[in-house]
């Protein structure tokens, strides 16, 4: 691994990063304004800014560190209106969330925000420069069904669940309910945020959530360390099935910036001990040492080809970004599957998975009468049994 992994890389690529934080010092705001100098190829930078969600960051910074007249105006252009979509987006999104939170508070349901939503309020400025897809919600585990009850007799929508015989096992697997819809955006029910939680199961979040204004209202968040532990384990998560981003690197880097983070990293420490996951942790802290220039005393000790190895994934991963990877159904009902326990409780989902109902078939397969709903039954079972057995 090169001294310096940066010098590896195009300038186009080093500027991104440079962009990826709120605050300048003197030598970052000289640093940028160096490889801005540097660039060549603009369109390369603005598809890589996309690719990586930080359209709206990257127009900001340019802005503050004084280097938004160096940028073709073609470019800027397409930068601020990216700044504007996602203002409108955000704005959506906060709409949404203020009518969630009334109706959970109306039915005594404490609620947590998760990802971009809580980290726009709590880093960002709440300024539209943390790009959001969708509304991402946690609630205690017992209260998931009846939340996710009670948004449906409030406007919402959701994809129909596959067999009345599933509704059992909700929230039995998994870490969250169905996707929900509601003008054009997604809402997700969060019950669960670590895949293995022997060590720490999440309601111990609901005993020391954080607050934060939001309007008129107050909303709660996870702790830095909950949440950094959390961000950095759905970070890993999604790197292991080769999607990443440098927006989901930049938040992990805004928390472990911050003033408290030195206060609160044996704690880190320990909970990533329970929860199995103190690789990762190590891992990510690298790579903002390296490449964000943020020094992490947890992760000096990784030297040699455990270095090499780390640098190059991010780097093959920052040149290459793909689209978030959604595993089919099939596989996603196989998964569910295998996490059902108990033989009993197997046969029926299995009963359910082989024989949905006529709703769910109209909606997976776009049918609308019920002769044509019928002959695709067959079809679904062939496409399972296929799967069975290649597997």
């Amino acid at each position: 691994m090169p001294e310096n992994p940066l010098k590896s890389l195009p300038p186009e690529l080093r500027l991104l990063i440079a962009l990826c934080r709120l605050e300048f010092s003197d030598r970052e705001k000289m640093v940028v304004a160096g490889l801005v100098k540097e660039v060549k190829d603009w369109d390369y930078f603005v598809r890589m800014v996309n690719l990586h969600g930080v359209v709206a960051l990257a127009w900001n910074c340019l802005n503050i560190t004084g280097n938004a007249n160096l940028i073709p105006t073609q470019c800027l252009d397409y930068l601020h209106q990216g700044y504007i979509k996602s203002i409108s987006r955000n704005t959506k999104i906060y709409s949404l969330l203020d009518e969630v939170l009334k109706i959970a508070g109306e039915n005594g349901i404490r609620v947590i925000l998760l990802k971009g939503l809580a980290l726009e309020l709590q880093y960002y400025g709440n300024m539209g420069l943390r790009q959001m897809n969708d509304l991402d919600l946690l609630v205690k585990k017992e209260d998931a069904v009846r939340f996710r009850n009670i948004l449906l007799g409030n406007g919402f929508s959701s994809m129909p669940i596959v067999s009345p015989l599933h509704e059992k096992f909700l929230p039995g697997y998994g870490k969250h309910l169905p996707e929900m819809y509601r003008d054009g955006l997604t809402v997700e029910i969060h019950f669960s945020l670590f895949h293995n939680e022997t060590g720490l199961p999440s309601r111990e979040f609901f005993r020391e959530p954080g607050e934060i204004m939001f309007g008129e209202q107050t909303a709660n968040v996870l702790s830095p360390a909950h949440n950094f532990l959390y961000l950095v384990n759905h970070l890993d998560h999604h790197e292991r099935q080769g999607y990443s981003q440098a927006r989901l690197y930049t938040d992990i880097f805004l928390i472990a910036r911050a003033d408290s983070f030195r206060d609160m990293s044996q704690n880190i420490t320990d909970l990533a001990d329970r929860l199995n996951i103190r690789e990762p942790i190590e891992e990510k802290m690298f790579v903002l040492g390296a490449f964000w220039d943020l020094s992490i005393s947890d992760s000096r000790h990784i030297t040699g080809e455990a270095a090499g190895r780390i640098t190059g994934r991010f780097i093959r991963l920052l040149e290459s970004p793909r689209e978030e990877v959604s595993i089919s159904s099939t596989e996603s009902t196989l998964k569910e599957f295998r996490n059902i326990k108990g033989l009993f409780n197997k046969a029926v989902f299995a009963t359910g998975t082989f024989i949905p109902s006529m709703k769910f078939m109209k909606y997976r397969y776009g049918t609308r009468s019920a002769i044509q709903t019928l002959l695709y039954y067959p079809y679904r079972w062939v496409i399972l049994l296929k799967s069975l057995i290649f597997r």
